[in-house]
């Protein structure tokens, strides 16, 4: 199926390693699970935003912390 849209996914598996991504720059989004093997919780959120600026970010969780949530959100 074709797409009208062009676009590239990075894969990684930690947020180490995303951080160092996002400092390459080139990115449109942030496409996150709040837990990965060197993080989790709201550290996660805070980091992916501080190095991502002002990219938008997405985050998907296995978690029903809806308090998790709402902070995420604020």
């Amino acid at each position: 199926m074709d797409s009208p849209v062009d676009f590239t996914i990075e894969h990684v598996d930690r947020l180490s390693k995303a951080l160092e991504k996002l400092k390459e720059g080139g990115f449109d989004l942030i496409l996150s699970d709040l837990t990965v093997p060197d993080s989790s919780g709201i550290v996660t959120f805070e980091r992916l935003k501080e190095a991502g600026r002002e990219l938008p970010i997405i985050i998907l969780s296995g978690s029903h912390d809806e308090a998790l949530a709402f902070q995420t959100v604020e």
